[in-house]
């Protein structure tokens, strides 16, 4: 996450989690602190990942940090 954010790219990219592992409220804080923009849980409805790929599509992407 860090090395991503550290790239300085000329738009920084929009960052789902994606786990099978973490799946605690806990951790999802952990991944958004990290700099995650979205967290999607192993288990949860694919329409969720489906509707963020094509929300931010969608969208412009954030400048970036």
């Amino acid at each position: 996450m860090r090395e991503v954010l550290g790239m300085k790219l000329a738009k920084r990219p929009i960052l789902i989690a994606l786990t099978g592992v973490f799946t605690k409220s806990s951790d999802e804080i952990v991944a958004r602190t990290a700099g995650f923009d979205h967290f999607v849980r192993k288990g949860d409805a694919p329409d969720i990942l489906l509707g963020l790929i094509s929300e931010v599509a969608d969208r412009p992407l954030p400048p970036a940090a």
